[in-house]
């Protein structure tokens, strides 16, 4: 599902031609997982995964500014 939601991100050019361009993507797309989880029935040590991995993109982020 992640995936598909980085497709799209890619087929409307979201955050193209901004530095980090990749970490502000991988941001959106776990926030959106994250908000889906119920609707999905995403299962809780997926969701963990999601959290953790959020939490580390948006450190690199604050650290890379």
């Amino acid at each position: 599902m992640e995936e598909t939601y980085h497709f799209k991100q890619n087929l409307i050019e979201l955050n193209v031609g901004k530095p980090k361009r990749e970490l502000l993507n991988e941001i959106d797309a776990k926030k959106w997982l994250l908000g889906v989880v119920d609707k999905y029935n995403i299962p809780r040590n997926e969701t963990e995964i999601t959290q953790k991995q959020l939490k580390t993109y948006e450190r690199l982020l604050g650290e890379s500014e």
